[in-house]
């Protein structure tokens, strides 16, 4: 065989070696494509499922009513022994409601709610500015949305990130016993820091501390009194431990808020 020959015979082998190569590295991408991108969804979709259910804090309390001395004290030895419980509460801390001072229409409400660990934005959510540290602090959605959110639209939304370090005023109403507003009370926040509101869905919450929130209570007359009792968990996934300890103290006299522990 002449060298031409050979030559060729080479040139032949290099291009059919080539086309090999490239289909082989075209079959390796196209599968690693086929499994990177179902895992990929599924770590997404994961991820968003388990920030939603970590803050989506009202699935972290389990409300129980109609319970005797007997019945709180094993609540509280249930606290006691599990550390996944926060604490107890013989009432639930229900929003309470305020109305910025300069806009005093009921459409412009805000709710307060306690800063309770793992039941309130913690440092990890905070997008501008800190956390609470003082009675005369309070945190609030980086973007505020007044109302109803089905009604509205994000960009319906304030940003807040420009108020940080500001005072900001809120009038409370005050309650006869029959629950009736008579009066109004003043009281000045300084906002400290603004929470993600992509990772809490709360568009219309601010958190203050413990503390303060309890004293308005106590100064407004407000009905906390008449809610129910509740177990505040770190975790949504030890609700159902959570409600299976209450169904057990006493089924016929401890009634579980059905509407705030799904199955």
């Amino acid at each position: 065989m002449k060298n031409k020959d050979l030559f060729e015979l080479a040139h032949k082998n290099g291009k059919k070696n080539v086309f090999k190569k490239i289909t082989f590295i075209l079959i390796l991408t196209i599968t690693f494509l086929i499994v990177l991108i179902p895992f990929s969804f599924y770590y997404t979709y994961k991820t968003f499922v388990n920030d939603f259910v970590d803050n989506y804090y009202i699935s972290k309390h389990i409300s129980f009513e109609n319970y005797n001395d007997k019945q709180y004290n094993q609540i509280l030895e249930y606290n006691e022994k599990n550390d996944f419980v926060v604490k107890v509460e013989k009432h639930k801390k229900s929003m309470i409601t305020a109305i910025p001072k300069e806009n005093n229409k009921d459409d412009k409400s805000i709710s307060i709610l306690p800063e309770i660990p793992y039941n309130s934005p913690n440092n990890k959510l905070i997008k501008e500015g800190r956390s609470i540290k003082d009675a005369d602090e309070m945190i609030c959605p980086d973007i505020l949305i007044y109302g109803v959110f089905e009604d509205k639209k994000i960009s319906d939304g304030i940003e807040l990130k420009d108020l940080i370090d500001q005072k900001l005023k809120f009038n409370f109403d005050i309650y006869d016993d029959n629950h009736k507003p008579v009066s109004t009370l003043e009281k000045e926040f300084k906002l400290v820091g603004t929470y993600d509101t992509s990772k809490t869905y709360s568009y219309d919450t601010c958190y203050i501390k413990e503390e303060r929130y309890d004293s308005i209570i106590d100064e407004t007359n407000n009905s906390n009194s008449i809610e129910p009792g509740a177990i505040y968990i770190k975790h949504s996934k030890d609700k159902k431990e959570v409600t299976k300890f209450l169904k057990n103290i006493d089924r016929k006299s401890t009634r579980l808020n059905s509407s705030h522990n799904p199955e």
